[in-house]
């Protein structure tokens, strides 16, 4: 399959996970016990083949030292050894992709998330996101981002955008022995779900509205007015937000720079 589909070659393992919240209740702990017995097999069985391209790395060197501090690294042999690149759709591991941020050297300050996930409330990506940045040890990630676990008495507890603040301080000496905080070490994020606005279309859910549906490909002219100015409109409606969110991102680098850190 071409690219715009590979979210369609996924293992056994990832389509069970994306089905999993409409399976009965009762069947569960059975299924979950035989995937669990078996994933090591099932993961690496894709029912349908991903797309491939040739691997522009195969054959390079094995090594190569960073630049920032010349460290000698190795590269996955999985990357170099192999003809082809096989690439999955990332969205089965994650629909919000913010492990690229994440690498040493990107200091992102901001994150704008726009999350179109059919399963929005109940996918796990940024719980996936948090075990990732605990597993790397990065720091600044704003702890507790995402919709609260229970939402029982409203369908969209969190509105068209929620900011999420992290402070990471850190302990510096300095050479009067004194300890000064450095808060510098933070990441915002400003995220977009994209759920109902009630003054733009009180009746057009993206949620519940079928033809927004993972499977549908074809859209009408009205369809496509209607999931693009949703997006224009939820945008527009917290632009002030996100003015002052990057304000707010500008001065704390700026008032670090002055501090000459």
């Amino acid at each position: 399959m071409g690219m715009f589909g590979s979210a369609f070659a996924a293992s056994l393992v990832h389509f069970y996970k994306e089905i999993r919240s409409f399976l009965p209740t009762g069947s569960l702990s059975k299924i979950d016990d035989t995937i669990q017995r078996y994933e090591d097999s099932i993961s690496k069985y894709h029912p349908i083949s991903p797309a491939s391209f040739p691997n522009p790395f195969y054959r390079i060197s094995e090594t190569f030292r960073t630049t920032k501090d010349n460290k000698e690294m190795k590269r996955p042999g999985a990357l170099i050894n192999s003809q082809d690149l096989y690439l999955m759709d990332a969205g089965m591991d994650n629909n919000i992709p913010f492990y690229p941020f994440f690498r040493e050297g990107r200091d992102v300050d901001v994150i704008i998330a726009v999350d179109l996930s059919a399963d929005i409330q109940t996918a796990d990506h940024f719980d996936r996101a948090e075990s990732y940045i605990k597993r790397r040890g990065i720091k600044g990630w704003p702890t507790g981002a995402g919709w609260p676990k229970d939402h029982s008495d409203d369908d969209y507890p969190l509105g068209s955008c929620t900011i999420f603040e992290s402070e990471s301080t850190e302990e510096i000496i300095t050479t009067d022995n004194d300890k000064e905080i450095d808060k510098t070490s933070s990441v915002t994020l400003a995220y977009f779900p994209f759920i109902v606005n009630k003054a733009f279309d009180p009746h057009f859910d993206p949620q519940k509205a079928d033809f927004c549906s993972t499977w549908n490909f074809v859209y009408n002219q009205d369809q496509v007015r209607k999931v693009t100015g949703l997006a224009e409109a939820n945008w527009n409606d917290n632009i002030d937000k996100i003015k002052y969110t990057l304000k707010r991102a500008w001065q704390k680098k700026r008032e670090a720079r002055l501090r000459g850190h």
